[in-house]
């Protein structure tokens, strides 16, 4: 089932996710009715956060679609002429931004009974905004416009797996299993992680780079510790003494988010001895330039090339993939489309990573959990910058122990 389809029943996942779970970390109110709603619930500290109203979130969407329009017209993975191809990316376009503007048609007659209108909140919502572009490029005929993009970063970041590996292995001889090592490995993640083109910001830095974006200048530039949410060194005590049997991580993007930041990630928790097993759980369709299942298996054999510990590990499925279920940016961890095998995986997974602004910021940063979550990524969108009073490129890592 994918999970453009609009559907409403949920399905908790066993000992993960509990009754009071729900994955929208900010409401998207109008401006007109923000004194009516408390939107900022999450605050902090105990001084409120002004969140952006609906109109300054939705101009997001509005934004990605010339871009969208763009890519799709040259999407590599459909077979049809270069005319038909603009023409669909044309429909697209048309399609996407006619849903927006009945949206904001229906809020703006609504008025103050927006803050009664649960369905009309619901269609507001980081979700369903997503997943209406998903479906809108769909209906145009898409398959995975940024295909091509992501195999060629694909390609650069295993290039540069060894040596990232070489310098973890090197660390943990040196240091042991000490702060200072699982920092290095945090820095990856989120220095990787930058590597999104569905933030504008990150879009633009990789394509007027001609080189693309560049993992180790990334981490070179990340912004002084402590970060906009920095549980870093919780994290790294509860490493020292404590022994997960499977950790689940949400992966984001293609190319060095998952390469460079989210495999060494998996490595290290497996040859730490801080997890008997890990499952990477990647999208089962495509969604801009998020790693998907299929892209991601098929890498196995290169990744087992050019490192032989993640090769032992594969082999011997302590280390292992599956879908999510998901076609999406963000994920709703209660949606009916999450896949069957993390239904399965999940009825004894103890710790639960989610990675990427989509997955751990925009949706579920504040989200209950039933086993100890950590959410990492990097703050890409101003909205979000406001949200979390910080500045573009800070990081967030959010530990929580159940």
């Amino acid at each position: 089932m994918s999970e453009t389809k609009n559907d409403t029943v949920s399905r908790r996942l066993p000992l993960i996710v509990p009754e009071s779970y729900s994955p929208h970390t900010w409401e998207y109110i109008p401006a007109a009715c923000q004194s009516l709603v408390d939107s900022s619930h999450h605050a902090q500290d105990e001084n409120q956060i002004q969140i952006p109203p609906l109109e300054q979130w939705i101009e997001i969407f509005y934004r990605s679609i010339e871009y969208f329009k763009r890519i799709a017209s040259t999407d590599p993975s459909i077979d049809a002429s270069d005319e038909d191809k603009k023409a669909m990316a044309a429909a697209f376009a048309a399609s996407y931004r006619a849903k927006l503007d009945d949206i904001m048609a229906r809020v703006r007659m609504a008025g103050a009974s927006f803050v009664e209108d649960m369905t009309l909140r619901m269609e507001c919502t980081c979700v369903h905004l997503c997943r209406l572009r998903e479906e809108c490029l769909i209906e145009a005929g898409f398959g995975d416009p940024f295909m091509s993009i992501k195999y060629e970063e694909n390609m650069k970041s295993l290039d540069l797996l060894p040596g990232v590996c070489r310098e973890i292995d090197a660390m943990t001889v040196e240091h042991g299993n000490s702060e200072l090592v699982w920092t290095t490995v945090l820095k990856n993640v989120c220095a990787a992680n930058i590597f999104d083109l569905g933030s504008e910001h990150t879009k633009n830095i990789f394509h007027e780079d001609q080189d693309g974006v560049c993992f180790h200048t990334t981490r070179r530039s990340l912004p002084p510790r402590p970060w906009a949410i920095d549980d870093v060194d919780r994290f790294c005590s509860r490493m020292k003494n404590h022994t997960y049997s499977k950790a689940m991580l949400f992966v984001d993007n293609a190319g060095s988010d998952v390469i460079l930041g989210m495999l060494p990630f998996a490595r290290s928790l497996l040859s730490s001895g801080a997890c008997n097993e890990v499952v990477l759980a990647a999208n089962s369709q495509p969604s801009i330039n998020d790693i998907t299942f299929k892209e991601l298996d098929a890498l196995l054999p290169r990744i087992c090339e050019v490192d032989d510990r993640l090769c032992s590990y594969i082999s011997s499925q302590r280390l292992r993939i599956i879908p999510s279920g998901s076609g999406l940016p963000v994920i709703d961890l209660a949606s009916p489309c999450i896949s069957e095998e993390v239904y399965e995986e999940a009825k004894d997974t103890d710790l639960l990573i989610l990675e990427g602004m989509g997955r751990s910021i925009e949706t579920n940063l504040y989200a209950d959990m039933a086993v100890d979550c950590m959410r990492i990524g990097m703050v890409k969108h101003p909205e979000v910058a406001t949200c979390l009073r910080t500045s573009l490129m800070n990081c967030v890592v959010k530990f929580d122990v159940a």
